[in-house]
């Protein structure tokens, strides 16, 4: 299969990446982290990308066979005001901006 993984480089995304890639499955990675892996996967491809925004990593979703939404700024601080809005926007637009590229092809 060919996947997209949302939040690649997070601790689910990670660990998730590493299992299907040992399973022999394509994986493009896009967080908007730099990739912290030390060593490049024939198979894996990772595109560094603030996915509130629309933009050209969207159309790292063409042709692929399962989307996987991690992505999501951390919970685990202080919830002022503006942060509860950076928690809503990092996980409501980026599925908005996915559910728009899948749409689209």
């Amino acid at each position: 299969m060919n996947l997209v993984i949302t939040g690649s480089s997070g601790f689910v995304g990670t660990q998730l990446t590493r299992f299907l890639l040992d399973a022999g499955h394509e994986v493009t990675g896009i967080d908007a982290l730099p990739d912290k892996r030390p060593s490049v996967h024939p198979l894996f491809q990772y595109v560094q990308a603030d996915t509130t925004i629309a933009g050209e990593w969207q159309h790292a979703l063409k042709n692929k066979d399962v989307v996987i939404n991690l992505a999501g700024t951390n919970i685990f601080r202080r919830w002022t005001k503006s942060y509860k809005q950076t928690i809503y926007d990092s996980r409501i637009l980026t599925t908005r901006h996915l559910v728009e590229a899948v749409s689209n092809q």
